[in-house]
């Protein structure tokens, strides 16, 4: 959660690549830029924002309320932030339907946990039902190609997958990628318009 425990920051500026990735929910939207402004004056050089979620037990995810985070949040990126920049991804708060055939992110979107487990996607994480392989046995190279595992993948579309209400990365890259596939947009043209929304992949 956004500002749970007291922070204390040195004021020096890094010399290596610092960045803060931060959860947001509407009754922590006036904290926002206070702990923002306090690691940005510690030397980040990037701050990245997403939306706080709750049922990661059950994998059936649903946002906490973000009313006025997004606002807020692009007030704060037309401020003089010391030379860091601030990004935040305007599918991830916005209400717009999403509609995907298959899981396509697990294609190219490998989520591994401890227990090494490959699962469909990283917002259902160690959640049996999404296991969609177990690499604990023997390696096989060939497992990206196992039908069983294809077969998992495929099953799960928008119309049955619990965690669609997260928006995460993996539910809006399926979202884009069937779009794609539909011929509804021109991905040659247009992901170059899309780049801001699909920038830092590896947080989920």
């Amino acid at each position: 959660m956004l500002l749970q425990t007291k922070m204390y920051f040195l004021p020096i500026k890094s010399i290596n690549p610092l960045d803060l990735s931060s959860y947001t929910s509407n009754d922590r939207v006036h904290k926002l830029a206070e702990v923002t402004d306090k690691v940005m004056n510690a030397g980040a050089h990037w701050a990245y924002y997403h939306p706080m979620c709750f049922g990661w037990n059950t994998g059936e995810l649903y946002q906490y309320p973000q009313e006025n985070v997004l606002d807020t949040i692009c007030k704060y990126q037309r401020k003089n932030t010391n030379g860091c920049k601030v990004f935040v991804s305007k599918s991830r708060y916005n209400n717009s339907p999403l509609h995907f055939d298959s899981y396509h992110t697990a294609h190219f979107l490998m989520v591994v946990g401890a227990d090494r487990k490959n699962y469909l996607g990283a917002e259902v994480k160690y959640q049996e039902q999404f296991s969609i392989c177990d690499l604990s046995g023997r390696w096989n190279n060939n497992f990206l190609q196992n039908l069983t595992r294809l077969k998992k993948i495929n099953r799960y579309n928008s119309r049955i997958y619990t965690a669609l209400n997260s928006r995460h990365r993996g539910v809006l890259y399926n979202d884009y990628i069937q779009k794609i596939i539909n011929g509804e947009i021109d991905y040659e043209n247009n992901v170059q318009d899309q780049d801001y929304e699909f920038l830092f992949p590896y947080i989920l």
